[in-house]
């Protein structure tokens, strides 16, 4: 949601934004950087990351858009670290350096914005990036058998969480794969390479992921999921910065350039933008796949296994619109807590959807779109509830050109197959807000995960209500 200031605030905003700029320039975080630090070009970054297209629709709305806003504070304990984050990906910088960006924007909050935090965050916030008390370090990255572990697990297990016995598995397979490939296999070459990983013998399997847990490449945890505890292995959060900074070579001048290149091409195209898995970037740059096809790969449909059931029908749907006429794709969207799918009777259930259409904060038009009576349960997770509107297709299209918010509340009328003593219906109102955000000119926003613009991917998840109906 954007942060809105009083009109009288946005003069000290302003001195704020440049006050920003001018710690990153300090900090000499990226020889990249300084493209980046104009100040027109600043201002830009920092008014998307509170919210907004552009410093042009940020200085206009404050100035005419939020009167009766008496709000004077930016900076604030609820909205540093989300700023931060912004802030630093807006810059193309890896999450390894948010304290830097976190520790920057406090030093630039205005005392009357410091006073909301309280002595714990302050003393937290106040120390300086190299002192005493927050050294930095040196990172050399992993050497011997930890490299080949990071690289693995970067390449092939990015975000997932392994087993024991998978981790076991698969390092055997892929060290086995990097001895068979050598033209000299002799005992010397495999052991120089640190390709001589073994169940029982040489260096053993199991040790070489102890010694990459206890060097912090890679993160151990106890999950109690199964039926007994076991242990699940996920590749740290240092190894993904040493990676990001090795891949970058400490966010060169190029990668920049790189990113910028992604980012403009995508502002300029007119189709909608499907959401980048999180490390696809610093892997086409390192593959040196040029921007504007990485960029052409995130603007067109996603027509894969998962969500292809809807997107068939949306792109086909969305014709009988003029061209360049923003659409709203409403799809009440249900997943149901394992084990509870079984219990609801779709055929005899229903939702309402409710929507408030606004603009610049108000409520210009209300109305009960639609009640849907059809369900279905497009994949393999029966979980995954999707309504079906007019002629089978999924979910219903509402014509936004003249809106900037959609307020959905659903009301959900789920029967049971077997009452549960007097209650034979689940009742749920769950409201979702959409922003229609036009920095990239979409033509198609989605309340469905995939295909469109939206505040939250997760925001059609509801689990907490219907564990709470028994």
């Amino acid at each position: 949601m954007p942060i809105t200031i009083s009109a009288d605030h946005f003069n000290a905003a302003k001195h704020q934004a440049y006050a920003i700029r001018d710690g990153l320039i300090q900090s000499s975080i990226s020889e990249g950087l300084p493209l980046l630090l104009k100040k027109s070009y600043f201002l830009n970054i920092w008014a998307a990351a509170l919210g907004y297209k552009d410093w042009g629709t940020f200085r206009a709305k404050t100035l005419h858009g939020h009167k009766g806003n008496k709000n004077n504070a930016i900076i604030s304990p609820d909205t540093l670290v989300d700023l931060a984050s912004l802030l630093r990906e807006r810059c193309y910088i890896g999450q390894g350096e948010a304290w830097l960006f976190e520790s920057i924007l406090f030093s630039c909050a205005y005392p009357h914005e410091k006073n909301r935090f309280d002595e714990e965050e302050r003393a937290h916030y106040n120390i300086v990036p190299g002192s005493k008390s927050h050294p930095i370090f040196l990172e050399l990255g992993p050497d011997k058998y930890n490299r080949h572990i990071v690289n693995y697990f970067f390449l092939y297990c990015y975000g997932a969480k392994l087993t024991e016995d998978d981790i076991e598995e698969r390092l055997l397979a892929y060290f086995k794969d990097k001895r068979d490939n050598l033209e000299d296999k002799s005992r010397d070459v495999v052991k120089l390479c640190f390709y001589d990983v073994f169940p029982k013998s040489g260096k053993r399997v199991n040790d070489v992921i102890e010694e990459a847990v206890n060097d912090n490449w890679l993160v151990c945890k106890t999950t109690y999921k199964y039926a007994k505890p076991k242990k699940q292995y996920s590749i740290s959060d240092r190894a993904i910065n040493y990676i990001y900074m090795s891949m970058t070579s400490d966010y060169c001048e190029d990668w920049v350039l790189w990113n910028k290149a992604v980012d403009d091409h995508i502002k300029a195209s007119p189709n909608e933008y499907r959401i980048e898995p999180e490390h696809s970037r610093v892997k086409a740059y390192q593959d040196d796949i040029n921007p504007v096809d990485y960029a052409n790969n995130y603007l067109a449909p996603a027509l894969n296994s998962q969500n292809a059931p809807c997107m068939g029908y949306i792109y086909q749907d969305i014709k009988n619109y003029s061209p360049g006429t923003p659409v709203f794709h409403l799809l009440p969207y249900l997943i149901l807590p394992p084990g509870h799918h079984t219990k609801y009777d779709l055929n005899h259930s229903s939702v309402i959807a409710w929507v408030s259409y606004c603009k610049d904060g108000k409520v210009i038009k209300e109305k009960e779109e639609l009640v849907f009576s059809s369900f279905e349960r497009p994949y393999r997770n029966k979980c995954h509830v999707l309504a079906k509107g007019i002629h089978d297709h999924y979910g219903l299209y509402l014509d936004v050109s003249q809106f900037d918010t959609v307020v959905v509340t659903y009301k959900w009328m789920l029967m049971l197959k077997q009452p549960i003593g007097e209650q034979q219906k689940v009742n749920l109102d769950h409201e979702v807000m959409h922003y229609l955000s036009s920095d990239n000119k979409n033509t198609l926003y989605s309340a469905h995960g995939r295909g469109g613009t939206i505040t939250n991917p997760y925001s059609f998840i509801h689990l907490s209500q219907v564990v709470g109906a028994y």
